[in-house]
């Protein structure tokens, strides 16, 4: 399935998070697009925030 395919790529925290989602076998890791949109809503943060990091970080270069 996607799902499966997704989770065979991912690493550390993403992977850490899929894994557990997948020990509760919820409907969340038998529908590609609950899993995603359930992987963004708790990753989202992250990547904002890595994404404005490096902007600043950018901008006093």
């Amino acid at each position: 399935s996607k799902v499966a395919y997704i989770v065979s790529l991912l690493t550390g925290r993403a992977l850490q998070w899929a894994q557990a989602m997948r020990q509760q076998n919820g409907p969340v890791v038998h529908n590609y697009e609950q899993f995603t949109a359930h992987f963004q809503e708790v990753f989202n943060y992250l990547v904002s925030s890595t994404t404005t990091r490096d902007q600043l970080f950018r901008l006093q270069q």
